[in-house]
């Protein structure tokens, strides 16, 4: 799914358009930004979709792979659980 600066923007508008005082300090903010702003604004949203176990590239619901792990030194194996995303990780696998 892509998304347009545009859709940011009407996002803001039907979130707050009960508070008009609060849409336009997010508009604000948003015209202002520097771009360390820029760059904390996109930290934060990495975080979020990380929080929420989505894939920072396309958004889709990330998947966990449960596997073991042979170590030669202590000669057993390790459990481990990796976190992978069903459509861009299997995506790059099949080409």
């Amino acid at each position: 799914m892509e998304i347009s600066n545009m859709d940011i923007i009407d996002g803001l508008h039907l979130a707050y358009e009960d508070d008009p005082a609060l849409e336009a300090a997010c508009l604000v903010f948003l015209a202002n930004m520097t771009p360390n702003e820029q760059a904390r604004l996109a930290w934060d949203a990495g975080k979020a979709l990380d929080d929420a176990c989505r894939c920072r590239k396309c958004g889709q619901v990330m998947s966990w792979h449960h596997g073991k792990e042979w170590h030669d030194e202590v000669q057993d194996y390790e459990s481990y659980v990796e976190a992978y995303c069903p459509h861009c990780d299997i995506a790059e696998e099949d080409m």
